[in-house]
């Protein structure tokens, strides 16, 4: 029985969002977008463990309480703000192709782009849950960049299916952060590039580094594969400006790994370097960055073995 309702739900869910983004398509944008802001409203008055959690960050952040007025604002605005990225996800290529990438997406930074390029080697390219970070596949390919796009399988196979077939419009491939990382360094071997999302918990296996003024627990993957084959780090950020759907997109200048200092000196640098360049974009756009995801969270503490067992490693 739980499998059928599991099934059942699986189906319920990938049919009413396959539902609603083919509506999206259909509207004129800015009709679009006053659907999904009212979605975005409807979900935060319903949604009130996320809407807590946000409140909660922001006030880490930016001090106060989370029952502050400005605080629950900007909270009700990122709400709004991930209706319109799923919408822009289901307009996007359509909006490309009818007024062109110039149109939609203002690059800036092209020249950090070369920098990294003109090694000859593979790209780490780093980003975060902030802006439209889908933009930065659509502009990989005219940059030169052969992208591949490093992810968590959604929980909904159906649903993750249709994105990465959608994403594959863009990217290469679409590399599993679970069991991905052969996949990755032939990627990088290749001198392809590789796009990373750095701004979530990494759990016990990630590397403490501030992040807005608090330690966090963030992935070193990026800087262990930069430290370890010699290759540059390149932020980009897709902000939204003006009426959505257009964005500017930011190339920070390239982070190197210095060859002759201690390995877990630079892969501590290099995340704090990446960790302070989205916290940058996240300061100054603040409603366009996810405070719904519990980022800070206190080191759990492992359970006490029985006498004679080993302690495990993991």
């Amino acid at each position: 029985m739980s499998t059928r309702k599991s099934r059942f739900r699986i189906v319920g869910e990938y049919a009413l969002i396959r539902a609603v983004l083919g509506l999206v398509r259909r509207l004129p944008a800015a009709a679009a977008f006053r659907l999904t802001d009212w979605i975005g409203d409807l979900a935060y008055l319903l949604d009130r463990q996320h809407r807590t959690v946000a409140c909660k960050n922001l006030a880490r952040v930016f001090g106060g309480s989370a029952g502050d007025r400005e605080h629950r604002r900007t909270a009700r605005m990122v709400f709004r703000h991930f209706m319109r990225v799923a919408a822009e996800f289901a307009i996007l290529p359509r909006m490309i192709d009818r007024r062109g990438l110039e149109q939609i997406i203002q690059i800036k930074g092209r020249e950090n782009v070369d920098r990294a390029l003109a090694a000859g080697k593979g790209v780490i390219v780093f980003s975060a849950h902030f802006g439209n970070w889908e933009v930065l596949a659509a502009a990989a390919r005219p940059l030169g960049l052969r992208l591949h796009s490093v992810g968590r399988a959604l929980d909904n196979p159906l649903l993750d299916r249709y994105v990465e077939q959608e994403r594959s419009r863009y990217a290469l491939s679409m590399i599993r952060k679970e069991g991905g990382l052969r996949e990755i360094v032939r990627a990088l071997r290749s001198g392809d590039a590789v796009a990373m999302l750095l701004d979530q918990h990494a759990g016990r296996s990630g590397i403490a580094v501030d992040f807005l003024g608090r330690p966090a627990s963030t992935f070193r993957a990026a800087a262990e594969l930069s430290v370890r084959f010699g290759l540059p780090l390149l932020g980009g950020f897709g902000t939204r400006v003006e009426e959505s759907p257009r964005f500017e997109l930011v190339f920070d200048p390239p982070l190197w790994p210095d060859p002759e200092a201690d390995r877990e000196a630079e892969v501590s640098r290099l995340t704090q370097a990446a960790s302070d360049a989205i916290a940058r974009r996240v300061r100054s756009r603040p409603e366009q960055w996810n405070w719904l995801h519990r980022r800070w969270r206190k080191p759990k503490r492992r359970k006490r073995k029985l006498a004679g067992q080993q302690e495990s490693m993991a």
